[in-house]
């Protein structure tokens, strides 16, 4: 089966760099109902970048403005194939294991 690319919207936010922030970010999102078709964090500065990709862009604007979260986007971006799954729906094996990195990996979720 060929892989489908689509044009999807990507935001993205800088968090203070200390274990838990992704995890603190993402759990907000999950409580908000926000779904992630991607997810990509890296260490900065002082500072780590968590790139998202929305299902829906306006849910996550609202819900980070709702938050206090600076969010910066739209941007276009492709997406290739797969299937969409909540990123909050696989939270269990990739929150853990970020959170206890200290912030030292890239952790980037993509659909089986």
């Amino acid at each position: 089966m060929a892989d489908i690319v689509r044009k999807v919207d990507y935001y993205y936010t800088e968090v203070p760099h200390k274990t838990g922030e992704g995890a603190r970010v993402l759990g907000v999102f999950k409580r908000a109902g926000v779904n992630l078709l991607a997810f990509s964090s890296f260490p900065g500065d002082g500072n780590a970048q968590h790139d998202l990709c929305p299902a829906d862009g306006e849910a996550l604007k609202a819900c980070c403005q709702h938050e206090g979260i600076k969010l910066m986007g739209p941007k276009p971006a492709p997406r290739r194939g797969g299937r969409a799954q909540p990123l909050c729906a696989i939270d269990s094996r990739v929150l853990p294991a970020c959170s206890r990195c200290g912030g030292q990996r890239t952790t980037t979720w993509r659909p089986a």
